[in-house]
């Protein structure tokens, strides 16, 4: 595991609890290295991606903390699972196939999106439902 050295201490100690956690209660199958980067992005808290050797990246925002930390950290490794597993498959930056059913999204609706029917995704379902298990 590569943890970005633009992590506070306090937050690279939380990143990492939540990391042992994650892979504690969920199927890593084939998950060979996991790397944590950093952002500034105002858009979005995190987000996964696989490669097909295996290895995993999540990307965090900086500025989260706390428990927010935990709980975003926690919900990208469900992704990461999901995928790892098969059911979630990023097709490209529009597509995504979720148990065998392709999901189609233009930019713009995507940016449109409401949380409410982002939630209702069925991978991001599982992913809040881990996540926010965890409080």
């Amino acid at each position: 595991m590569k943890i970005s050295k633009s992590f506070r201490k306090s937050q690279m100690a939380i990143i990492k609890a939540a990391i042992a956690n994650s892979r504690h209660d969920l199927p890593m199958p084939g998950l060979k290295n996991l790397r944590v980067r950093s952002t500034k992005s105002d858009k979005w808290e995190g987000w996964a991606m696989l490669e097909d050797n295996g290895d995993a990246t999540i990307t965090i925002s900086r500025a989260l903390k706390g428990a927010a930390l935990f709980v975003c950290v926690a919900h990208e490794m469900t992704h990461i699972s999901q995928y790892l597993r098969g059911d979630l498959e990023s097709i490209d930056h529009k597509r995504f196939r979720w148990k065998n059913k392709v999901y189609k999204f233009s930019d713009k609706k995507m940016h449109n999106l409401t949380l409410k029917k982002y939630r209702k995704l069925p991978w991001e379902k599982e992913a809040y439902k881990y996540s926010e298990g965890l409080i």
